[in-house]
């Protein structure tokens, strides 16, 4: 049984994951329920990923509204992608269809991301697709 930990999103965190055998990181700030002021999980990913550095595999969860946030999350490292809020949306507008709906209109924005992008796969994608404004945010080149 692989052991996985969730909330994740400091890079002393995965440091001290990869120290005591975890076998994969949920980056997630718990959709800043307990504390308002943690930073958005694209912004720890970045920070995580890198400490990671393949040693451990990383996935994001949380902040995920968008195709384009996707294709950010996996630039900066995540192997996976969680979405939550995307399906619920789509529940609460029409149900199983709605559900249905959402994904779709969220995978067509991924694609139209990775063309943008020039990527024809998903191993396309990689971190020189995003820039950094500065230590404190991330801005796509998208």
């Amino acid at each position: 049984m692989e052991i996985w930990i969730k909330g994740i999103y400091t890079a002393e965190d995965v440091s001290m994951a990869i120290k005591h055998g975890i076998d994969g990181l949920v980056v997630s700030n718990h959709g800043g329920r307990q504390l308002d002021g943690v930073p958005a999980t694209l912004d720890a990913l970045r920070e995580c990923a890198v400490v990671a550095g393949g040693k451990i595999p990383i996935t994001v969860d949380g902040g995920i509204r968008r195709g384009t946030d996707i294709f950010k999350a996996l630039a900066l490292g995540a192997s996976h992608v969680f979405v939550g809020r995307i399906p619920i949306w789509g529940l609460a507008y029409n149900g199983q269809e709605g559900i249905e709906l959402a994904l779709r209109i969220l995978m067509y924005e991924f694609k139209i991301a990775m063309a943008l992008a020039g990527c024809r796969t998903i191993k396309d994608i990689t971190r020189a697709h995003v820039s950094y404004l500065s230590s404190d945010g991330v801005l796509a080149k998208l």
